[in-house]
């Protein structure tokens, strides 16, 4: 381990001494193991999920300041994790005449009642290249989060676009989910190349359950190479984190199963593993985080993040599940706003707190290197639909620009809204699941 990981150890080490609380009190509390947290005091290991770093700070009573350098340590010390990194792989601008029709679906071990009559079937996520793993210790910045907070009406599946960030998008999308291409400004023609696309990565939370019925879209293996422009990587990498936990007494997932065949709440960490067996699919709102870094010294600029919805259907008509077990406060950074009702959804920035510091709104553009990463969270909303859509992201460098397409695996990420949805909190002294009629689902 190196120092990231030993600055890690030595501030939760001093918050817990400082504290005065046990190893198994705090580790009861945290829901993990007394010697999981053993290891991560002594800096033998760090947790993947941000989730369990942050209770630990409210439970040993860390400040803010203390808060947001136990995040920015923990990030450094993440690095080390390659396995964590978002995948980028390469697809062009249109299809070829060799293109294959890809449609959205469930993952093969989710295969159950869980499943939506007319789901579409998958194709075969993009190969992965390389991730965001880079040696160093590099500064992470809390700033800043976007939300794609949309209030969904119902309708027919559509190919949406909600351009996130005031600055102008240099390119459009042709049709549902028609990927976009990078491109060579300098001296010669603007000669089209392949997108990359990140992909939440198998350490991470992630997946969409089963995706609502959508369009296929169009996708294809990269042409060859005709330049040597085109053969270049994309100067940035994406560590995607999906299921993060904004506050557990605000997170629901909808279930196509009975309060009695519903196992109690996971944890943070164990999102990901539970949604997926069981089918379930967030509700209300989905939060991704998304820490970008560049692959060197270079400056990249981040000119905007936009929205892409495959499909919009009426909200899944399931039994919507509390995951709170015990309530506790969150982070809210700043944020922005998307309305997705719009004729043209446009983001518009909000300010945040972190908390006692309010995080004043922050748009695009957005600068990022090797040792100057930046860290977005995402809050994708919807109330009365059940959206599948993801993310592109603009960027720029030097004579060169591009377009990084942020989705789960190949596959569109997944919200669907509970309004008017059975809804139920777990009782932990009864270990059952008992309807809860003064909820509601954010």
């Amino acid at each position: 381990m190196g120092s990231g990981t030993d600055d890690f150890a030595a501030l939760l080490s001093s918050l817990k001494e400082r504290s005065g609380l046990s190893y198994g009190v705090l580790a009861k509390r945290l829901h993990v193991g007394t010697s999981t947290l053993h290891r991560y005091v002594r800096g033998e290991s760090v947790p993947t999920e941000y989730g369990t770093i942050e209770k630990f700070a409210r439970l040993t009573g860390a400040t803010a300041a203390e808060m947001a350098e136990l995040y920015r340590v923990w990030m450094v010390a993440a690095e080390g994790r390659a396995s964590a990194a978002g995948s980028v792989t390469e697809i062009p601008q249109s299809s070829p005449s060799g293109a294959r029709l890809e449609e959205a679906s469930p993952a093969e071990e989710l295969r159950s009642d869980a499943s939506g009559p007319g789901a579409p079937r998958p194709g075969a996520p993009s190969p992965a290249a390389s991730g965001p793993g880079a040696p160093g210790a590099p500064r992470r910045r809390l700033l800043p989060a976007l939300a794609v907070v949309g209030v969904l009406g119902v309708g027919a599946a559509v190919a949406g676009v909600a351009f996130a960030g005031s600055g102008s998008s240099p390119q459009q999308s042709s049709g549902a989910a028609v990927t976009r291409s990078a491109s060579s400004t300098g001296s010669t023609n603007s000669t089209p190349t392949s997108t990359p696309t990140a992909s939440a990565s198998s350490s991470a939370s992630s997946g969409s359950a089963t995706p609502a019925t959508s369009p296929a879209s169009m996708s294809a293996t990269p042409p060859p190479a005709t330049t040597s422009s085109q053969s270049l990587p994309a100067p940035i990498s994406v560590d995607i984190r999906p299921y993060q936990w904004e506050d557990k007494c605000d997170q629901w997932y909808l279930l196509n199963r009975k309060p009695s065949e519903v196992p109690p709440p996971p944890t943070e960490q164990d999102a990901r593993g539970w949604a997926r067996a069981l089918g379930a699919i967030p509700a209300g709102t989905m939060k991704l985080e998304l820490a970008v870094q560049g692959a060197s010294a270079d400056t990249v600029v981040l000119h905007s993040l936009h929205v892409r919805t495959m499909s919009k259907a009426a909200a899944l008509p399931w039994s919507a599940y509390s995951m709170a077990s015990g309530c506790g406060g969150g982070l809210t950074p700043a944020s922005f706003d998307i309305n997705l009702d719009a004729d043209r959804p446009l983001a518009h920035p909000k300010a945040g707190e972190q908390g006692d510091t309010v995080i004043p709104a922050v748009d695009f553009p957005f600068k990022v290197s090797k040792t100057d990463p930046e860290v977005l969270t995402v809050y994708a909303h919807a109330t009365t639909s059940n959206v599948s859509w993801y993310l592109e992201l603009d960027w720029s460098s030097g004579d060169r620009s591009g377009t990084l397409r942020i989705d789960d695996h190949g596959r569109p990420f997944q919200t669907s809204g509970a309004k008017g949805r059975p809804l139920y909190d777990y009782n932990i002294d009864t270990s059952t699941w008992e309807p809860d009629d003064t909820a509601t689902v954010n």
